[in-house]
């Protein structure tokens, strides 16, 4: 199972996936340590992933969303605030 930071080429989806990837050595604790930078399709991008062998049982469902929704938690709270400021930077540069 597994969570990365997604976007259309050329939009300002891009442009904020690119600031938090090049802010990535000032953020990459605040993940906890088990997220990383790679490479999407010519892109940076913030990965995380983790096996759950156990899927199919309902303690083992239970367990990766658990997880998955923890992450996403914490994806959102680190990613948010410089989403928004790339925004910004992105609409001042296109105007």
């Amino acid at each position: 199972m597994g969570i990365f930071l997604s976007a259309s080429r050329n939009t300002a989806g891009e442009f904020a996936m690119q600031a938090v990837a090049d802010a990535w050595d000032e953020i990459r604790n605040e993940f906890g340590g088990t997220a990383e930078i790679i490479d999407r399709d010519g892109r940076k991008t913030v990965s995380e992933s983790k096996i759950f062998p156990a899927l199919s049982t309902p303690q083992g469902k239970a367990e990766a969303y658990e997880w998955l929704a923890e992450r996403v938690n914490t994806f959102v709270n680190i990613v948010r605030p410089r989403v928004r400021s790339a925004a910004i930077d992105y609409e001042s540069k296109s105007n």
